[in-house]
């Protein structure tokens, strides 16, 4: 360990980095876009990602769907397919996110075609003690059918995520119960 990496853990704490793609497609054409490679990591900079050990993997489903008819009949519906590893700390110190990725299918009731972008925010530091951060990496996911619907998808260092609406469109873009999951 060099000494500004001794430096960085003792006294001012990591900037995080974001490492990776910073956009990608999930879905074209209600087809699901499988690449390998379409990942993004919050680390912090000046350390070898290698350095940070204690990984666990998480990964969650979310499926929405899409009402814009008077009678609230679903248009559209979205499964996604999130997955990151969380929990990484460097030195004893904060909680990371690697391999952050969101993939899914899509498919819409009157033969709309489904089309989701992802673009991954910078990272933010999150958590009380800014020398021992709790990251969270910012995935814009929109979703382009016979209108644009946009939310945030954030996923943390600590295993934890949220899901927010960003655009108005978005009012008739909700979350499946999960009784209501297949």
């Amino acid at each position: 360990m060099s000494g500004y990496e001794g430096e960085l853990a003792k006294e001012a704490g990591p900037i995080l980095v974001q490492v990776g793609k910073a956009f990608w497609k999930a879905i074209i054409g209600n087809r699901p876009v499988r690449d390998t490679s379409n990942l993004a990591s919050a680390l912090p900079t000046g350390i070898a990602w290698e350095a940070v050990t204690g990984w666990f993997d998480c990964a969650d489903v979310v499926q929405l769907r899409y009402r814009r008819t008077k009678f609230k009949v679903p248009v559209v519906n979205i499964t996604l397919y999130h997955s990151w590893k969380g929990g990484g700390s460097y030195a004893g110190r904060g909680q990371y996110v690697k391999d952050a990725g969101c993939v899914g299918n899509g498919r819409g009731r009157f033969g709309e075609e489904v089309t989701v972008d992802v673009a991954v925010g910078g990272p933010e530091p999150e958590g009380p003690d800014p020398r021992s951060p709790v990251a969270a990496l910012p995935m814009y996911v929109t979703v382009f059918h016979s209108g644009i619907a946009r939310y945030a998808l954030k996923v943390r260092g600590n295993r934890t995520y949220e899901l927010d609406r960003l655009s108005p469109d978005a009012e008739h873009l909700e979350e499946v119960p999960d009784e209501e999951q297949k």
